[in-house]
């Protein structure tokens, strides 16, 4: 649903005559349009298990970026961690 989201948002902005922008939704859907100034965008990538950034990566137009961890939504059971995503 986050993707159609970032490309109807997406559509909206340049329709609107926005051709610079950076769409986060819920950090962990990105949106790239246009340029920063004369540099691509940049995001950097949260540590699973520390606090701060182990990876940073630049967003050209009309890139976008999707991340899924367990750092954020995950349960334990039986003494075993789980995240959001399962394989059934």
């Amino acid at each position: 649903a986050k993707g159609t989201a970032l490309a109807r948002i997406g559509g909206l902005l340049a329709a609107a005559g926005i051709d610079d922008a950076l769409v986060d939704l819920g950090g962990s859907s990105l949106l790239a349009l246009g340029r920063r100034g004369d540099r691509p965008w940049r995001v950097g990538l949260r540590h699973p298990r520390r606090d701060g950034v182990f990876a940073a990566l630049a967003l050209a137009a009309g890139e976008s970026l999707a991340t899924s961890g367990d750092y954020e939504r995950a349960f334990t059971a039986g003494g075993r961690r789980y995240g959001h995503v399962l394989d059934p």
